[in-house]
């Protein structure tokens, strides 16, 4: 479980990189996230996500980022605009082969960032969804 601890926390760290940055002016704009988890997996899968960031001094402050839950799974959080984007992490350790997760990004209503991912021979499903302001989308693992 460690490894999905560094996973969730290099993810947190890299996105709110930005949020460290003077304010430029534009005010204090609030972007809302909804991060939807579904599947056919039939055990407890660990979630890590990009947790809400109203000022750029929340980046710093040790929020709660991390779930273990069945699926289905939602979550709404809310970002300062200096955050360059969220990040959703999803791992299953005893997972059964063929059984699936699915991963959906909203930015307000919209979805940006979709992915599933398939339970390997040995059980385990590791993968993270990176959604990025400019529209860029990257995937890791699974």
């Amino acid at each position: 479980m460690k490894r999905y601890a560094l996973i969730g926390l290099v993810v947190l760290i890299s996105y709110l990189s930005n949020a460290c940055s003077s304010d430029d002016g534009r005010g204090q704009e609030i972007r809302n996230y909804r991060y939807e988890v579904t599947g056919t997996i039939s055990v407890p899968v660990q979630i890590q996500y990009t947790p809400t960031i109203l000022s750029p001094e929340d980046a710093l402050d040790d929020v709660d980022y991390e779930e273990t839950v069945m699926l289905p799974w939602t979550k709404e959080v809310s970002l300062h605009y200096l955050a360059s984007g969220v990040g959703l992490s999803v791992a299953v350790e005893d997972g059964f082969v063929g059984e699936t997760v699915s991963i959906k990004i909203f930015l307000e209503d919209e979805q940006v960032a979709t992915h599933t991912a398939e339970v390997a021979p040995d059980g385990v499903l590791v993968f993270t969804v990176n959604y990025y302001i400019d529209g860029t989308v990257t995937v890791h693992g699974d």
